[in-house]
C-alpha cells in the first residue's frame, strides 16, 4: 500500500517539523514574545530589532531539524530496503537453481516413461504441465520489484502472469 504525500518528497517528520515551526513562529509573532533576547542581544546589541532573528532562528532550526531527521530515517529505510531485495534475489538465485536441477531430472524420467509401453500419456501432460508451470513461476518471482508477502503470492497464483496453473497430479 502506497502512501500519498501532502508534500513530494517528505516524509512525515519533515511535516511534523513544518507544522511545528509554523505554528511557532505564528505564536512568536502573535504573543510578541523574544524568545533569543539575551542571545540575540549578546550576538548583535543594536542590530536584533532590524533582524528579527528570533522570530524566524528557532522555526527555522526546527524545521531544519525535523527535516534532517526525516532524511536520515529515509535513507535507513531504503537501505534496508535495498539489502532485502538483494537477499530476495541471491535466495531466489539458489532455489531457482535447485529447481531447475529438478526438473532436468524430470525430464530424464518422462523420457524413461514415454519409452515405457503402457504408461498412460495423460500422466505425461500433467508431468510437463508441471515442469512449465513451475518454470513460469520462478520467472515471475524473478521480476517482482516489490518483494512482499501479497506480491509473492500473487505471482505464483494460479492463472497469474506466470501462466495459467496446471492441474495438479490425478486431476483431469
Amino acid at each position: 500500500m502506497r502512501e500519498t504525500k501532502v508534500w513530494p518528497g517528505a516524509g512525515r517528520w519533515t511535516l511534523i517539523g513544518v507544522g511545528v515551526a509554523v505554528g511557532l513562529y505564528l505564536v512568536v509573532v502573535w504573543t510578541d514574545a523574544e524568545l533569543f533576547e539575551a542571545f540575540v542581544g549578546f550576538l548583535w546589541r543594536h542590530e536584533h530589532e532590524l533582524l528579527e532573528v528570533d522570530e524566524w532562528l528557532l522555526p527555522v532550526v526546527l524545521f531544519l531539524g525535523f527535516a534532517l531527521y526525516d532524511q536520515v530515517r529515509l535513507r535507513r529505510k531504503q537501505a534496508v530496503e535495498r539489502e532485502r531485495l538483494r537477499v530476495y534475489r541471491a535466495m531466489l538465485s539458489s532455489a531457482h537453481h535447485i529447481v531447475n536441477n529438478l526438473r532436468n531430472q524430470l525430464l530424464l524420467v518422462k523420457m524413461a516413461a514415454e519409452e515405457t509401453p503402457g504408461f498412460p500419456r495423460e500422466e505425461l501432460k500433467v508431468l510437463d504441465d508441471s515442469i512449465r508451470e513451475a518454470g513460469d513461476q520462478l520467472e515471475a518471482l524473478e521480476r517482482l520489484e516489490a518483494v512482499d508477502e501479497s506480491t509473492i503470492a500473487q505471482a505464483v497464483a494460479p492463472g497469474s502472469a506466470a501462466g495459467e496453473a496446471a492441474p495438479g497430479p490425478g486431476v483431469r
